[in-house]
């Protein structure tokens, strides 16, 4: 049952993925992988909720299993569950010291409740480790613009861009910080260029 699980995960056929995987789960319950796979595929039929409880049932199962624990707290994050997520995060972090993406989101949250200090100690250490990491420089921008330091985020903004120039998110983000400082018509050359680099959905969403 799990192997037909996986082979339809793998054909991108998730109901009946989930289908075959919760049978198995009738047989096993404490089969952490089944839990995990069940998690999966229910993240892509947008069924969040169960897939965060299935992704818990798997950490409850293997604890020790660091993959498990960031997909239980990237979901966490997204259900809205942040102090979930954030301490999911900071326990992935102290098992896996300077993962990039679990970095960022942390500081992300950090940035979110106005903790910028310690949301800036955690990115300047991640860049000082990836210095090319276009990403880390666009969300440091964000947090030093959040604490309301706009000159100072356009730095990182800028910087963002220098390593990665079509990165829309960075291209918006600098001409909001343009507004601010009433140079409009830097701004929207700004915000042409990142409406013209988004061309996917989801970058068109993360624009605003």
């Amino acid at each position: 049952l799990l192997q037909m699980g996986m082979q339809a995960l793998t054909s991108k056929d998730y109901v009946r993925a989930s289908d075959h995987i919760q049978q198995s789960l009738e047989l096993n319950k404490t089969h952490a992988t089944a839990w995990r796979m069940l998690a999966l595929s229910f993240e892509h039929q947008d069924r969040l909720a169960e897939a965060f409880s299935a992704y818990e049932t798997a950490a409850r199962l293997a604890p020790d299993d660091v993959a498990i624990l960031r997909s239980v707290a990237i979901l966490a994050g997204r259900l809205g569950h942040r102090q979930v997520a954030k301490r999911l995060l900071q326990t992935f972090l102290e098992r896996s010291p300077g993962h990039a993406d679990v970095t960022i989101q942390l500081a992300t949250i950090l940035r979110d409740e106005h903790q910028y200090a310690d949301a800036i100690a955690l990115m300047r250490d991640l860049i000082t480790k990836t210095p090319e990491n276009a990403t880390a420089w666009q969300v440091l921008g964000s947090i030093v613009e959040f604490s309301g330091d706009t000159a100072g985020a356009m730095v990182f903004y800028e910087e963002a861009l220098r390593l990665q120039p079509d990165f829309p998110k960075a291209r918006r983000s600098l001409a909001t910080c343009l507004m601010l400082q009433n140079d409009s018509q830097r701004a929207l050359e700004a915000l042409q260029l990142a409406q013209a680099m988004a061309t996917e959905v989801k970058d068109v969403a993360n624009l605003y």
